[in-house]
């Protein structure tokens, strides 16, 4: 990891020296001191890798491009200096997301743009033989295809659309649906467990911008606890009496036991219906992104093929925090007022 002497760790700051265990983002080429690394579970600039931003050396000086412009021939990558066709959206060596408008004729010389390592080397220096393995560093070996392609080929295709054109699209995490999706399109196997559907229901499905499914899996949600709301309306009344904020009020136990079982059967059922939600939840995504592709790529061919189209595809597609905390934000105030009106009921009848 020489070429890393002297450069900062993003986390903790300090310069990283020889003795240094170092581990290098695949996507933007960072480096990070592997605890650090590890603490944070993720590269320090996660947040800028749809927007194709990569990591460049300080210390490193960038040489000027040339060639640039309509009449390029390839594009060079900022992070490992390849030469990839010029309509590249991740370099088909490194995986490293290709900034729009960065375009050089021919293999770069010299030190790349960005400085990290250069032509024929992986992070830290060593020497790649063509047709060997690299590491970048995390102890697990992968060939020259990109982790961000999930171990195909950019230009291999899916129902036929690229490679290269459905993880621009699906942006963060495509190195885990692209193998799936060619297993689907390959077997037509729809039944594919996805742990994050499972463990966050329908929040996983606004996060993925599949917001038909995730609003019927929100009104399935809001249906299964209305139980527990009458419920807690039943039996709320003796609750508060006992905290001394209210008189002594007789409840009717019969209809709070009947509310109380029923809460436990609607919870059951939308238990088993997100299970079954989160089995189909890569079938689901395949299908939108399949589709949303298809029809970016038929409308750009309409227009013009060249005008923003990798653009589009990526804010198009990705993940939406916005929809999740939008979710999530109003069913907190749902919560809320409804334990208000239940106080103000109690109080003021």
């Amino acid at each position: 990891m020489s070429s890393y002497i002297g450069v900062r760790c993003p986390v903790c700051n300090k310069k990283f020296s020889e003795a240094d265990d170092i581990v290098v983002c695949p996507i933007c080429g960072a480096p990070h001191h592997r605890d650090c690394y590890a603490e944070k579970n993720q590269c320090a600039f996660v947040a800028d890798h749809l927007s194709g931003k990569e990591w460049r050396d300080p210390n490193a000086q960038i040489p000027p491009s040339s060639g640039q412009g309509e009449g390029a021939t390839t594009r060079a990558c900022a992070r490992c200096g390849t030469a990839n066709p010029p309509d590249s959206i991740f370099c088909q060596v490194c995986g490293n997301l290709m900034t729009l408008g960065q375009e050089q004729q021919g293999q770069p010389s010299g030190q790349p743009p960005g400085g990290q390592y250069g032509n024929g080397q992986q992070p830290g220096g060593q020497q790649n033989p063509q047709g060997q393995e690299w590491s970048f560093g995390f102890g697990m070996p992968i060939d020259a295809i990109s982790m961000a392609y999930g171990g195909l080929k950019p230009d291999e295709e899916i129902d036929g659309e690229s490679v290269r054109d459905i993880a621009q699209y699906i942006g963060t995490g495509s190195a885990y649906y692209l193998p799936r999706f060619q297993i689907m399109s390959e077997s037509g196997r729809s039944i594919m467990p996805n742990l994050s559907a499972f463990l966050f229901n329908f929040l996983y499905f606004f996060y993925r911008k599949m917001y038909l499914v995730g609003a019927i899996l929100l009104g399935l949600y809001v249906v299964s606890i209305v139980p527990s709301c009458l419920y807690t309306w039943e039996v709320m009344p003796q609750l508060m009496h006992e905290m001394g904020l209210g008189p002594a009020v007789q409840i009717d136990q019969a209809a709070a036991d009947h509310f109380f079982w029923l809460s436990g059967i609607t919870r059951s059922i939308n238990f088993f219906i997100g299970v079954i939600f989160s089995l189909c939840a890569n079938r689901f995504y395949y299908a939108k992104v399949l589709g949303a592709v298809h029809n970016i790529r038929t409308e750009a061919q309409d227009k013009d093929p060249a005008a923003g189209y990798a653009l589009t595809l990526s804010k198009t597609g990705g993940a939406s925090k916005v929809a999740v905390i939008v979710v999530i934000a109003s069913i907190c105030a749902a919560y809320f007022a409804f334990s208000l009106i239940v106080s103000y009921s109690l109080l003021f009848s």
